[in-house]
């Protein structure tokens, strides 16, 4: 108990019996207190702001999945630049140090080349793929700085720790809307990433990280929702049947940049590319959807049917007293 507890409690009188003897004062610390009591310290947010792109890196590492994805993988490592919030993710079949260098080496290359800049730091965790004679070697050979968070502390790399809870987040929302085997789980975590490039981040909130990093302003007009039905022509070269169907009914499973879409054909499991593609969009799923409200007389007594349906609205029927209805908001019918 603290001694300005035991003061206030002394001068308000709130106790009977409670007689202190000399100084009420605390030289030093109470170690017993230290050992009962001691938590973490707040963590500063506050830090260096970025100004330029591949300036410092984050990275971090996802799995080991439960399932494996329809490829093979159970890993995925995010590389997230620190000033625009662009997303790179790669996917990984295990996390060994030599694997994963490897990602870091390709993107230290294609990001470089993209950007014109060089990168100068890269933020870790405390993970023990990094720390080895092969990711050393490497910074010494590139002049990198390594940024090493302290153990169990992930606030510190929390830039790359929300990012990953938005991916995933966006993932599971995906998957769930689609319906689809939780195998195409990666697929729903890559559309989710590059979808995440073209919205505004917590560091930049009024610029797109793919405007940030390709310096050109983006057009989303190709993005569609992930599952989306989708038709996909079947070319003439083909040299099928004058009678067979010019398209084939399959589900969108994620991007080739503006280039083509990845499509499943779900009865057979197949995935090909298109870029001639006519999209099924339907509703999105609320909790509430059309919901037409009643009232009625708490005298009188209750409709026997609750369920209205007919060729023109699809929508449920709400029985609400007539002394409640002024509390509730319904969204109209469409």
């Amino acid at each position: 108990m603290a001694t300005k507890t035991i003061r206030e409690m002394i001068s308000k009188n709130l106790v009977d019996g409670l007689n202190i003897s000399g100084e009420l004062t605390m030289r030093g610390r109470c170690k017993d207190c230290i050992f009962g009591k001691h938590s973490s310290h707040p963590f500063n947010k506050k830090g260096y702001q970025k100004t330029e792109v591949l300036e410092s890196i984050h990275i971090n590492i996802w799995g080991l999945s439960q399932t494996q994805s329809a490829g093979g993988v159970s890993y995925f490592m995010l590389l997230m630049d620190g000033y625009s919030s662009y997303k790179t993710i790669t996917f990984l079949k295990t996390k060994s140090a030599d694997t994963i260098l490897q990602v870091l080496k390709n993107y230290h290359i294609e990001a470089e080349r993209q950007t014109g800049k060089a990168l100068k730091q890269v933020r870790l965790d405390m993970g023990r793929e990094w720390h080895n004679n092969v990711w050393e070697d490497y910074r010494k050979e590139n002049g990198l700085v390594f940024e090493f968070t302290t153990p169990y502390a992930y606030q510190q790399n929390g830039a790359a720790e929300c990012s990953m809870w938005t991916i995933l987040d966006g993932a599971q929302t995906a998957m769930a809307k689609s319906r689809l085997p939780l195998k195409y789980w990666a697929d729903a975590v890559q559309t989710t990433v590059y979808t995440c490039n073209f919205v505004p981040s917590h560091q930049n909130p009024s610029q797109i990280p793919t405007e940030l990093w390709y310096e050109k302003q983006q057009n989303i007009s190709h993005l569609r929702p992930f599952g989306a039905t989708a038709y996909a022509h079947i070319p003439s070269d083909l040299n099928l049947s004058k009678l067979y169907p010019r398209s084939v009914k399959t589900l969108l499973l994620g991007y080739f940049g503006r280039e083509g879409y990845k499509l499943l054909k779900r009865e057979t499991g197949q995935t090909f590319r298109s870029q001639d593609v006519i999209f099924e969009e339907d509703d999105t799923n609320f909790t509430l959807q059309g919901i037409q409200t009643q009232t009625y007389n708490e005298n009188d007594p209750l409709p026997i049917n609750t369920d209205q349906r007919d060729n023109h609205i699809n929508c449920r029927t709400i029985v609400i007293p007539m002394r409640c209805e002024k509390m509730l908001k319904y969204p109209t019918t469409k």
